[in-house]
């Protein structure tokens, strides 16, 4: 047996096993190559050592990082020796780990995070240093530990499935790309690369600890010099963030030269900095005239420009636009791109939803204060990439000054209304990045509106009373509840609906009845598509001194028990207090319809045919109807005792009248609705039912001739912000209606049909004769008509 063994760095220790017991003598070979010997040593190859007097040999003048083949045998006499037998191959140490430097590979794949069982080696002097691809690809680069003066090589190996995917690049310890192999270049199994490995840096090195400290429009370079001796002068290269680097080979010209270490960065291509925008800068150091470093390629330094109005002192100026609107020329963009966090003095602290904190980045605005509130939107937000859609823009409002703020509000919302402010007073704006995530921004523009007029309730807004039943398009009022702030009136219980602390505008009318219809119409939400519901709230008195009368969920209601000539108060808002939403509307007070009651009925001529003369058609609507609880109460299918309703009279011409609604129109259209009525007798005072109606025609029958009777016509469901249009009209029976008046019918002397008699069932009655027989049911309403036979059998058609 023969072993290598204690090996260092020029040294190794070898033992064996004599062949015979009477062994005393030895000789070595020592072969240095990379690769096996050629030729097999036979008797005839000379040792490299002799006299070796015992089974054990310490070589100490081997090479530092060499691979040796080494073989012993036994000498008896100078004609007399054994065959070489082998050792196992071996290599001395390459070098102390102390002396060794790291060199970084960065293997990629085009398609993927492996290799596909592609390999390289990295050796020096043939010795295995590391076998790259079995793990690291697109990941962190392999850092492999190479002696120092020592050649290297990288040599691919194994080819892999998918050898064209593979991309690998060799960084030297001093961040210089010394190698690269794009996917789809090289040759698998041939050496790729090969250098003489150095640890030692150079005397013109490249500057390492590169920053930067960041204006709106200049950047203060600085960076740690590492030349020796020390230089002054450096060259730098300025490129937008993710432009173009430079090379070292061939070398990149700078964009500036010669410059000082720190370096005042004022322009690129000729122009002042951009605010809030990324730079990326190398550095090189001139060590002589014609001496300079490689450039700082793996080491650029990024930095980003802060926005104009980054602190307080330089808050942008926003104009108030006079309007709910917000005009684009008063519209302040900004980004937070940059923003650094201000310090500042502010009471009380910083606390609370919206508020952030003083390590939040920011900008500032400032605006003076044309009305004692006003609402701050935020719009146009744009995400800058990479920033995730859960970041959110956060604002607050101070007074005071830069170094002594006092905190006044902070949203958590886009949209926010402040109130309690002095006209002609200076005001500050802080917007911020809700998260202190790095690198996450976004741009926005910034709008200041001036609350509507009617804000409050003592700017209420006048109304017109309509003295129409429908809103006449002369008295609706347009508003919005964009911009507006809460009023915050005191409302007595219940406050269903009242949405005591929501914003609100305000309206006031005249009353010119002891009812009036309130109706809201034309919402338009915003933003488009928002599901925003307007409720509104009905006051008496003064605005120092109002009285609850009721609030509303529906577009329509009845202000009921009012006094001619007071006024009233309404106060609009949004049903739901969410700041982001508003709407536009029309407002309308009208007048009661005239027939809303029985005693106001409006009397129906009856047609004396059975045809509804257009003279003699009666127009109505239900809008702005009430419920009149006819007493005693009706009762019975379709009856609708509680149901808004109007009143028609007519004086019965004949026992027996035709009811009929027609041309009937639900309001909203999309309302699936029917019309019912019920027929009286009787006075106002003293009305007694005859009938309910479901259908829209009817007899009223029994009738006697010259008397009153009333319709009451109403919705069949008793449903909030639903009206109906209709025409009502009355006719009389067929003068054939019973067969005593039968009309007289000419016979046709041939078979064709050239005399005619013309009959309408409408308002025809059932005269109940007894016949029996198919088809003969007796009960149905008929017309009568007669005629003188003329042959013995006669045919009707």
């Amino acid at each position: 047996m023969v072993v290598a063994a204690s090996i260092d760095l020029n040294t190794a220790t070898f033992t064996w096993t004599p062949g015979q017991p009477t062994d005393t003598q030895w000789e070595m070979l020592f072969i240095a190559s990379e690769t096996p010997p050629a030729t097999l040593p036979d008797n005839s190859t000379p040792p490299t050592v002799t006299g070796i007097m015992a089974p054990t040999y310490t070589a100490t003048t081997l090479l530092q990082a060499q691979i040796y083949y080494v073989y012993v045998r036994t000498y008896c006499a100078a004609t007399d020796q054994s065959v070489w037998v082998p050792f196992t191959k071996f290599n001395t140490k390459t070098c102390n780990t102390a002396d060794k430097c790291n060199y970084k590979f960065v293997l990629t794949n085009t398609d993927g995070n492996t290799w596909n069982n592609g390999r390289m080696e990295v050796t020096q002097n043939g010795i295995l240093i590391a076998t790259l691809g079995a793990n690291s690809v697109n990941g962190a680069p392999v850092s492999v530990g190479l002696c120092h003066n020592i050649p290297f090589k990288l040599t691919w190996t194994v080819a892999g499935t998918a050898p064209e995917e593979i991309g690998i690049s060799v960084q030297n310890p001093f961040l210089d790309v010394i190698y690269t192999k794009p996917a789809g270049t090289g040759t698998p199994l041939t050496l790729l690369y090969t250098a003489n490995t150095n640890c030692t840096p150079a005397p013109c090195s490249k500057p390492t600890g590169m920053t930067a400290v960041a204006s709106a429009t200049s950047a203060m370079l600085s960076w740690t010099d590492n030349a020796t001796p020390p230089t002054a002068l450096f060259d730098v290269y300025v490129v937008l963030t993710g432009g173009t680097p430079p090379t070292n080979d061939p070398a990149t010209t700078p964009t500036f030269s010669g410059v000082p270490n720190p370096f005042n960065l004022t322009t690129f291509n000729g122009q002042p900095l951009t605010p809030s925008t990324s730079y990326t800068y190398y550095v090189r150091a001139v060590c002589s005239g014609t001496e300079t470093s490689t450039w700082t390629i793996l080491t650029p330094y990024t930095f980003i420009t802060t926005p104009l109005n980054d602190n307080c002192a330089n808050a942008t100026p926003v104009t108030i636009n006079p309007a709910q609107a917000c005009l684009p020329a008063n519209l302040a963009p900004g980004n937070t791109y940059g923003a650094t966090a201000a310090n500042f003095t502010v009471t009380p602290p910083l606390a609370g939803a919206g508020c952030g904190t003083q390590t939040s980045r920011d900008v500032w605005y400032s605006f003076v204060a044309n009305s004692t509130s006003q609402t701050i939107s935020l719009s146009d937000i744009v995400l800058a990439p990479g920033t995730p859609n859960t970041f959110k823009l956060n604002f607050a409002v101070f007074s005071g000054t830069c170094d002594n703020m006092t905190r006044l509000l902070c949203s958590n919302a886009n949209v926010a209304g402040i109130t309690n402010l002095t006209v002609g007073q200076t005001y500050y704006i802080r917007v911020y990045n809700a998260t202190e995530t790095a690198n996450q921004s976004a741009t926005f523009n910034l709008c200041i509106i001036s609350p509507p007029a009617n804000d409050e309730c003592i700017n209420a807004a006048p109304v017109t009373v309509s003295t129409a039943q429908t809103c006449d398009p002369a008295t609706l009022v347009s508003g919005s509840t964009f911009g507006s702030t809460a009023s915050l009136p005191v409302i007595a219980a219940p406050l269903a609906n009242c949405g005591q602390t929501n914003n609100d505008v305000w309206y006031k009318f005249t009353a010119l009845a002891s009812s009036q219809t309130i109706s809201i119409s034309n919402v338009v939400p915003s933003p488009i598509g928002d599901n925003v519901r307007l409720n509104y709230t009905v006051f008496s008195g003064t605005c120092s001194n109002l009285t609850k009368l009721y609030c509303s969920n529906n577009y329509t209601s009845i202000a009921t028990n009012l006094v001619p000539g007071d006024v009233y108060y309404i106060r609009v808002y949004t049903s739901n207090n969410n700041p982001l939403q508003s709407a536009t509307f029309d407002l309308c007070v009208s007048s009661q319809p005239v027939n809303d009651n029985c005693l106001g009925a409006l009397p129906v001529t009856v047609n004396t045919g059975q045809d509804c003369l257009p003279v003699n058609i009666v127009q109505g609507n239900t809008f702005g109807a009430t419920a009149s609880l006819p007493n005693p109460p009706v009762t019975g299918a379709g009856c609708g005792q509680t149901n808004n309703d109007l009143w028609y009279s007519f004086v019965a011409g004949s026992t027996q009248q035709t009811i009929t609604l027609s041309s009937i129109v639900p309001s909203p259209a999309t309302a699936n609705f029917a019309l019912n009525y019920t027929v009286f007798s009787g006075d106002c005072s003293g009305l007694t039912k005859l009938y309910c109606s479901t259908t829209n025609t009817s007899n009223a029958t029994n009738l006697t001739i010259g008397n009153t009777y009333y319709i009451r016509v109403y919705i069949a469901t008793n449903t909030a912000d639903q009206s109906a249009e209709f025409q009502l009209c009355i006719t009389s029976p067929p003068a054939n209606d019973d067969c005593a008046n039968a009309i007289d019918t000419l016979v046709n002397p041939t078979a064709e049909c050239n005399l005619n008699s013309f009959g309408n069932t409408l308002g025809a009655t059932a005269s109940t004769p007894t016949i029996t027989g198919t088809a003969c049911t007796g009960t149905d309403d008929d017309v009568w008509f007669k005629f003188t036979a003329t042959s013995g059998t006669i045919h009707h058609s």
